[in-house]
């Protein structure tokens, strides 16, 4: 692991704060995202963080940053990495959908399927290999997941903690963590999609983790911070693809809403009451799918920058900038949006190539 050095040419207006960085679901898109927002803060020079965290695909990259990795490592391995292929066979659909209606009943009890099409097994022994069997010790981090009713489950390096209701607090639930590999596949459990992942209490109970995104924070929650770590909101930098916007996933939602039940989906529309107050990245990612865990590289890296330009344009709202940084940030965007049309017949690969030499030569992302 290596640590990046400044090459941004200039103090950020904000490089002297330190914040909390929230990271949230998306799948794919949630993970490329944090990591072209990870690429501007680090190119502006901001990157005192308080802690890190997040959802789903938003924790991942956010848990190799926290260990000691440097941005140019967690890129090339997002880049390279074919997810797809640490993912283990669960049950048939049929069958993940007949134990939720039949058998054990939960869809008509109002609880979340027990089954999976698909386990995680693998991809949790592939992070815990990856993050030395432990969980960060560079920064601060922390993943969220869901209990089968909706509570928000906190997993840290000090234990797990629960919060049951909006305007709760959290409660301590074990004082022995999980593994960090455990706790991000526990946050990406996508209800039917795949199989919940156990976490035992200090009460011998055994509680099944979801996804995230199905508390009452939905897509991004910044709650998390505010309350377990008493984050002022100006303090907060947050990221939230929010929903999939082509008329394909409308339907798969709608859909599954239907099938599965109204809790297998984020609630859609709900923010921190203090969410414009803190500064929110919201990229419109197009790049890839949220469950396209086998993307070719040209697309993860569209992804990615469609991340970088939308943590330029809101750490410009939120005046984090000087008019220098801002206009060199917005020509790198200007040249990648150039290579997209040049290159939008050219053979797979040439964008891949072209924007990591833009980023190179720019010092956006360096060795």
């Amino acid at each position: 692991m290596s640590h990046d050095k400044n090459t941004s040419g200039g103090a950020a207006v904000g490089q002297s704060e330190s914040y909390h960085i929230v990271a949230g679901s998306g799948g794919c898109r949630a993970m490329l995202a944090t990591l072209g927002m990870l690429m501007a803060l680090r190119w502006f020079g901001i990157r005192k963080y308080k802690s890190t965290g997040g959802i789903s695909g938003g924790s991942i990259p956010l848990a190799f940053l926290a260990a000691g990795f440097s941005l140019r490592e967690i890129v090339d391995m997002a880049i390279s990495l074919d997810f797809e292929s640490l993912l283990d066979q669960g049950d048939k659909i049929t069958q993940v959908m007949i134990d939720h209606y039949g058998y054990s009943a939960s869809r008509q009890s109002g609880n979340l399927p027990a089954k999976g099409r698909f386990r995680m097994e693998r991809f949790e022994r592939w992070l815990q290999e990856k993050l030395g069997g432990k969980w960060p010790e560079h920064l601060v981090y922390w993943a969220m997941a869901t209990d089968r009713l909706g509570a928000q489950v906190l997993l840290t390096a000090q234990g797990a903690f629960k919060k049951q209701a909006e305007g709760d607090r959290f409660a301590p639930v074990t004082s022995t963590p999980t593994s960090p590999g455990r706790a991000i596949c526990g946050s990406c459990v996508v209800p039917g999609f795949f199989a919940p992942v156990d976490l035992v209490a200090d009460s011998g109970a055994t509680e099944k983790l979801y996804d995230g995104a199905l508390s009452w924070e939905s897509t991004c929650p910044v709650g998390v911070v505010e309350d377990f770590f008493a984050a002022a909101p100006g303090e907060i930098i947050a990221l939230d693809v929010g929903p999939e916007l082509n008329t394909y996933d409308r339907i798969y939602n709608t859909f599954w809403r239907v099938i599965c039940g109204g809790r297998c989906v984020p609630p859609m529309g709900r923010k921190s009451g203090n969410a414009g107050k803190i500064l929110l990245v919201e990229p419109a990612v197009t790049g890839v799918r949220s469950f396209e865990f086998g993307a070719h590289r040209d697309k993860k890296w569209l992804a990615i920058m469609q991340g970088f330009a939308a943590t330029v344009d809101a750490l410009n709202k939120g005046y984090k900038l000087t008019e220098e940084q801002y206009l060199r940030g917005r020509d790198v965007v200007t040249a990648f949006n150039t290579l997209c049309v040049s290159l939008r017949k050219k053979q797979e690969g040439e964008l891949s190539q072209q924007v990591e030499a833009l980023l190179a030569e720019s010092g956006v992302l360096t060795d």
